[in-house]
C-alpha cells in the first residue's frame, strides 16, 4: 500500500458528509535506559555562588553612593573567572531525563470548531480596525481562541473526568511538600532581584524623559475611556504597559505618576 501524502490527509479533513481515514503506521517507542553519571550527592557549588556573590559586590560598588568603577570590575573579573572555571568543570549538571510513556496523536481536527474560529477570528480583526478594545470585538476574540483549542484538542483514552482531577489535586490531604538546599537557593535568589528591581524605585530615574511622559499622557487617556490598541502618541506602541500602569495606580494609590510607570 502507498503511503499517503500531506496533500491526501488535508483532503480527508474536508470531506463533508464522509471523512476517510488515513492509515498510519504503527510505530513502536522502544525506551532507552539513562546511564546516570555518578556524582557525590550534596555537592556544593561553591565556585557558581561565589561567581554571582563577587559580581553582586561589583554591582554594589557601582551604586551612586560609593561609585567606584575599578573595584567594580576588579570584582566582576572574580565573578567572570568562577563562572568559566564552574562551566569548564560542569559543576551544574542536569538531572536525567524521565522516561515516558509513548503517545499517538491521530492528528485529527475538528472541523465543527474550525471554522467558527476562524469566522470569529475575522469578524474581530475587522472590528479591531478602529483601533480600539469593545466588549465586542474582545468576545469575538476570545471566542475565536477557544474555538481554536477545541479544534486541535487530543483527546486521551484517561476516563477520569477533568472535574475529577481538579477535585484530586486541591485535596490538602495529598498535598506533600518537600524542602531541599536548591529551593532555599532559589528563595534567596527572588529576594535578592526583587529587592534590585524595588531598591530606590521612587529616585532612580530622578526625572522621567520625553518618552515616559507620553506613556503618562496615555494612561491619563486608558482612564478617560479610550482603550487603543496601539498608542499612536507613543510611536505605535502596544498598549499593555499602559493598562498595567492603571492597575498599578488603582492598587497601590500612586495615582498618575512616574512612580507608578516604573512599578508597573
Amino acid at each position: 500500500m502507498d503511503e499517503p501524502s500531506i496533500l491526501d490527509y488535508l483532503k480527508s479533513l474536508f470531506r463533508f458528509g464522509r471523512k476517510d481515514k488515513i492509515p498510519f503506521p504503527k510505530v513502536e517507542f522502544v525506551k532507552i535506559p539513562i546511564e546516570s553519571e555518578s556524582e557525590p550527592a550534596g555537592k556544593l557549588p561553591w565556585r557558581s555562588l561565589l561567581a554571582v556573590a563577587l559580581a553582586v559586590i561589583g554591582q554594589r560598588s557601582l551604586e551612586p553612593a560609593n561609585n567606584n568603577w575599578m573595584v567594580a570590575v576588579v570584582f566582576y573579573s572574580l565573578s567572570l573567572v568562577f563562572l568559566l572555571w564552574a562551566i569548564a568543570i560542569s559543576e551544574w549538571r542536569l538531572a536525567p531525563s524521565r522516561s515516558f510513556e509513548p503517545f499517538h496523536d491521530s492528528l485529527d481536527i475538528r472541523v465543527s470548531f474550525l471554522l467558527p474560529a476562524a469566522l470569529f477570528a475575522l469578524v474581530a480583526f475587522i472590528l479591531f480596525g478602529g483601533n480600539l478594545f469593545t466588549p465586542l470585538n474582545l468576545t469575538l476574540w476570545f471566542l475565536a481562541i477557544a474555538c481554536l483549542v477545541f479544534a486541535f484538542w487530543v483527546k486521551t483514552a484517561d476516563t477520569v473526568s477533568i472535574w475529577e482531577k481538579i477535585k484530586k489535586k486541591v485535596r490538602f490531604d495529598t498535598w506533600r511538600v518537600r524542602i531541599s538546599g536548591w529551593h532555599v537557593l532559589l528563595f534567596f535568589v527572588i529576594i535578592l532581584v526583587i529587592f534590585f528591581r524595588v531598591y530606590q524605585v521612587n529616585t532612580i530615574p530622578a526625572e522621567p524623559f520625553s518618552d515616559h511622559a507620553e506613556k503618562i499622557l496615555d494612561v491619563y487617556d486608558v482612564t478617560r475611556g479610550d482603550t487603543h490598541i496601539f498608542f499612536p502618541r507613543n510611536t505605535g506602541r502596544e498598549g499593555l504597559q499602559m493598562y498595567l500602569t492603571v492597575l498599578v495606580s488603582a492598587i497601590f494609590g500612586t495615582g498618575l505618576s512616574f512612580l507608578s510607570l516604573k512599578i508597573g
